[in-house]
């Protein structure tokens, strides 16, 4: 396991999961935070680049097992102080005073459609409004939110870390080479506001696993520090491997989280997730946890293009960063067990897609 710090060195622009036509949309904004497959592609280039007889074995080979050798654990932002991830969407704050926050809690409906879950979570007042834009510090997150002293968290809203730089783009007939008509587009690209932030990349090798000695003869080392290229337009960004404590105590606060007090358990995402089934056929009456109730944002709509087989890939909904699942728990003993199949996870010492508060 290993992080590295990526800082851009210019404009970054990261494609939504949804198609875009220059026909029909004539504005597209860059996500702040790119997928995980965004990274992936960056970081195992910067492997093949760095890893001379592996980079010639892995092509020799012609097998492109790269999702077998790397995976991206998780993705955090980073101050060169503090460690950031979405902030609970549990979270409310003043409209007219940003320090004043107020932590909701999910309470049952009367009346419940078809359409809806049994519990709802509100805005504790009128004039509150939930934190969907901001991001909490790993060490306010472990130290204040978890034990309810929320008057002490210090929340970051999105335009204090990243700007917009829009640009304009045009299409091009393919027969004239001359602008397409009514093919004018814009562009938002993403810059952190200023040098301090980057991105956090948690990754893995598995290069002492059985599959990787049966099939290399090379090693493959983890990145210590260089340039890769990044994003839609591949900017050039400086990457270091770098050592984080916060990261270290949100592992050890993820363990043993089950509260055995109450039958009711929540999960906050701590990265995008999708399923490829609704969530309500996945967490029902057989299952070890039901869910109840959800606070989450905007739908975030996760694809992509298969460069192998040449076409776009199944188009999923997911649910973004920051995300609370509500859960009543029906066999304890195999939460975590599930959870973790459920999110993709082999590890129980992961902190990586979800963790429970």
């Amino acid at each position: 396991m290993s992080l590295l710090k990526i800082k851009p060195l210019d404009n970054t622009f990261f494609r939504k999961g949804d198609p875009f036509n220059k026909n029909i949309n004539n504005h597209l904004e860059s996500m702040d935070t790119p997928y995980k497959s965004t990274f992936f592609g960056a970081i195992f280039t910067a492997l093949l680049t760095e890893n001379d007889q592996f980079r010639q074995e892995f092509f020799k080979n012609k097998i492109y097992d790269h999702k077998k050798i790397l995976i991206i654990k998780n993705i955090f932002l980073y101050d060169d102080f503090d460690v950031y991830i979405k902030a609970p969407l549990d979270l409310f704050i003043d409209k007219d005073n940003i320090f004043n926050l107020k932590r909701s809690e999910f309470k049952e409906l009367r009346l419940i459609t078809n359409s809806v879950f049994k519990y709802n979570l509100e805005s504790p007042e009128e004039d509150y409004i939930r934190a969907d834009d901001y991001y909490i510090s790993v060490y306010d997150f472990i130290r204040e939110y978890k034990k309810n002293k929320i008057l002490s968290i210090e929340l970051k809203h999105k335009d204090e870390i990243f700007i917009k730089n829009t640009k304009v783009g045009i299409g091009l007939d393919k027969d004239s080479y001359t602008v397409a008509e009514g093919q004018l587009y814009s562009l938002a690209e993403t810059e952190f506001k200023n040098n301090d932030w980057s991105y956090l990349v948690e990754y893995e090798l598995k290069n002492e696993s059985n599959y990787f000695k049966d099939n290399y003869e090379s090693e493959i080392s983890y990145l210590n520090s260089g340039y890769l290229k990044l994003g839609g337009e591949s900017k050039v960004c400086k990457y270091n491997k770098i050592d984080e404590k916060d990261l270290d105590d949100l592992k050890e606060f993820n363990e043993n989280q089950i509260n055995q007090d109450t039958d009711l358990m929540r999960i906050l995402l701590l990265q995008e997730v999708y399923f490829k089934k609704n969530i309500r056929e996945i967490f029902n009456e057989k299952s070890p946890v039901k869910i109840l109730g959800i606070s989450n944002p905007k739908p975030i709509y996760i694809g992509g293009y298969d460069m192998q087989k040449k076409a776009a890939k199944t188009m999923y909904r997911g649910y973004p960063a920051g995300t609370i699942f509500l859960l009543e728990k029906n066999d304890s003993s195999n939460i975590k067990l599930f959870l973790n199949k459920q999110f993709g996870i082999n590890n129980d010492l992961d902190i990586s897609k979800y963790i429970i508060i």
